[in-house]
């Protein structure tokens, strides 16, 4: 199992839940509290990384709800087509699930070409 522990971070959850840690155990956030001392968290792993988000804030991850994951347009001609995004991008805005949309081009863009994308 790894752990890391996230110490300080000001936690937003919707609302403003002051500055807490966050131990996250196999990639799942595990306990959020005040102060989890590193010598509770050394004694699940020696190896626990430990991350000081102090100057950090810290929220769950945006949902988009209207994502052309397969590029959108095209109506007007290839050059009004945009292009897929891609996951590293959705990640770096901080978006953690979307809901695919088709657009208007149901040509190149099926129901099932948005299945394997988001898959």
């Amino acid at each position: 199992m790894s752990f890391i522990l996230m110490k300080r971070g000001e936690i937003y959850s919707p609302g403003y839940d002051g500055n807490k840690d966050i131990l996250i155990a196999n990639n799942k956030i595990f306990l959020i509290e005040r102060n989890i001392t590193e010598s509770a968290a050394n004694s699940l792993d020696k190896n626990i990384k430990i991350i000081d988000a102090s100057k950090c804030i810290v929220i769950p991850g945006f949902i988009d709800q209207h994502v052309h994951i397969n590029g959108a347009g095209g109506e007007g001609g290839p050059q009004y087509r945009t292009p897929p995004i891609q996951l590293s991008e959705l990640v770096k805005a901080g978006i953690t699930s979307v809901i695919g949309l088709l657009g208007t081009d149901g040509f190149a863009r099926s129901l099932k070409a948005l299945l394997m994308k988001a898959k």
